[in-house]
């Protein structure tokens, strides 16, 4: 008996280089980037490095690829898969809160919402655990990075 696995939405990405101009910026994971700004970088490097990428017809693995004038691109992104995110019983520093508004002391080191390896332990996780709400579907698209450091006064 044959088994079928599911396969991951994808989502078709066209670009043509114009004629008669340079490409800028040159490499095919920034070009990409630049003309697709809707999907971030790291998600762009993925489709190139798993073979999701074609040049003119011809397989691209390599996101230092430089692009040509009159280049067609092809690439292929997988479709981020929703996340869920669940209350969890996290300690927040809670400064202010009503009925519409709740003002907590974001820690450095917690990041704010659920994402790609950081499933659980985030402010959303906590957020909904304190004020006793069921776990929620996130979808992620151009991924945030770097809140996990910040630390300060957030409302939420």
């Amino acid at each position: 008996s044959s088994s079928t696995s599911p396969v991951n939405p994808m989502q078709m990405v066209e670009v043509l280089a114009p004629l008669g101009v340079a490409p800028e910026p040159p490499r095919l994971d920034a070009y990409l980037t630049a003309n697709v700004p809707e999907i971030s970088r790291a998600r762009i490097v993925s489709s190139i490095k798993e073979g999701l990428v074609n040049v003119n017809g011809k397989l691209v693995t390599k996101p230092s690829y430089k692009v040509c004038a009159g280049d067609n691109i092809v690439c292929g992104i997988p479709v981020p898969r929703p996340m869920e995110a669940a209350p969890e019983n996290i300690p927040l520093e809670v400064a202010y809160e009503d009925e519409h508004l709740m003002v907590v002391n974001k820690p450095a080191g917690m990041v704010v919402h659920p994402s790609a390896g950081h499933e659980s332990g985030t402010l959303v996780n906590a957020v909904l655990f304190h004020c006793r709400l069921p776990a929620m579907s996130v979808v992620s698209g151009k991924q945030r990075t770097g809140d996990d450091g910040v630390s300060g006064i957030t409302a939420t």
